[in-house]
């Protein structure tokens, strides 16, 4: 969609999506990230949400960001998404690429 400019069906299908992860790495993934940290409400996450929110390489440009922090903590999901990241950074590090 973001290549080939379809900006109008970009916002039918992030409308479409209900889950707020799903909204949330759609549009972090066409380069909305802030409406994308905006569509992470806490009180609509499951805990089958966060690895999503731990693994998914979408969301490295703003791991640090202050709003997914909060998220994180609130979840108290802190500790698990370091852990994650670690990880991530070992399988980087074994293939021989950047985390």
């Amino acid at each position: 969609f973001v290549r080939s400019g379809l900006k109008a069906e970009i916002d039918q299908a992030v409308a479409l999506a209900a889950h707020p992860v799903l909204k949330a790495i759609m549009l972090a993934r066409v380069g909305r990230l802030d409406e994308g940290l905006k569509a992470l409400r806490l009180e609509e996450l499951s805990l089958f949400d966060l690895p999503e929110l731990f693994y998914d390489p979408t969301f490295d440009p703003v791991r640090s960001d202050p709003r997914l922090v909060r998220v994180l903590e609130s979840a108290g999901a802190t500790a698990f998404h370091g852990r994650a990241q670690a990880e991530r950074a070992e399988w980087a590090q074994a293939k021989g690429a950047r985390p």
